[in-house]
């Protein structure tokens, strides 16, 4: 068991959720079937996998950070090796990469971008700031990877769709960046968080409905909620747990997205987000 939730740490599981949102949405955008269907099975699948593999090999490159700041991680505590975890992270790409290019039929081009933008960030995240318009970059193409399982032209809502994922994760991320160290977190940044809002307001202005309306409300206040507590004084931890609140309401951002085609997978996106807060109270989301 101590084995097991070494790996499920190193993957982030608790994220899952927002992966699993941010493929339906651009899968709905592109003309996917609402219904569940194998291919769809299949993208969430290998997306999973390459996000699992993603956050694996963060802990793979970032060991002689860990060993100084974060002894308590899989590696730097003995739990797993370091050689254990990169055949893993070879295992999570291989596997993901399979799911997205045979079962869903995904573009090689797009997912071969995205392995690229994981592992680029994965290697250099800690020494270069830029780093964080990369992680950016993963979500959007993973959002144009998704579409492709659905067609070969992507259809502007989906580009929309990509962009606000894109700004939101580098708000986020610049965020995180202070998160291990306590260090201060810049103002601007925050802004690109509200993006999400933008884009979807832009594709739904013509139809305001009654989903769309609660799924931006629940938005704008776990968003609110997030950034409040980066004002609550000098706790250690503060950054960590919004870090962790902003994480699940990616799911939420998909959520209002999601509204334009009806109640029920509006819901679905909320529901990813309560998903994402339970789990992240048995596996941290960072």
């Amino acid at each position: 068991m101590k084995t097991l939730r070494a790996w499920l740490i190193l993957g982030r599981v608790s994220n899952l959720p927002t992966v699993w949102t941010n493929v339906y949405v651009a899968w709905l955008l592109a003309g996917g079937t609402l219904a569940w269907t194998a291919p769809l099975g299949w993208l969430s699948l290998g997306a999973s996998l390459l996000y699992v593999g993603g956050t694996t090999l963060n802990d793979y490159f970032d060991i002689a950070f860990d060993c100084e700041f974060r002894k308590e991680r899989p590696i730097p505590s003995g739990v797993l090796s370091r050689a254990t975890v990169g055949v893993g992270c070879l295992f999570y790409f291989v596997g993901g990469s399979v799911a997205i290019l045979l079962g869903a039929q995904g573009s090689w081009i797009f997912l071969a971008i995205v392995i690229a933008a994981i592992v680029l960030y994965d290697y250099r995240h800690k020494e270069w700031v830029g780093s964080v318009f990369v992680m950016g970059a993963c979500r959007f193409f993973l959002s144009l990877l998704a579409a492709s399982c659905v067609t070969s032209s992507i259809a502007l809502p989906v580009w929309i769709h990509a962009t606000a994922l894109f700004a939101y994760i580098v708000g986020l991320s610049f965020t995180a960046r202070g998160e291990s160290r306590s260090q201060s977190v810049m103002n601007w940044p925050l802004g690109l968080l509200a993006l999400p809002l933008a884009g979807v307001l832009w594709l739904g202005v013509s139809s305001l409905s009654w989903p769309l309306a609660v799924t931006c409300g629940f938005f704008l206040g776990a968003v609110s909620m997030s950034l409040r507590m980066l004002k609550l004084g000098d706790d250690p931890a503060r950054i960590g747990r919004s870090v962790g609140l902003m994480l699940a309401t990616i799911a939420l951002a998909d959520a209002m997205f999601l509204a334009g085609f009806g109640v029920l997978p509006a819901f679905l996106g909320v529901v990813g987000f309560v998903m994402a807060q339970l789990f992240q109270r048995v596996i941290p989301a960072t």
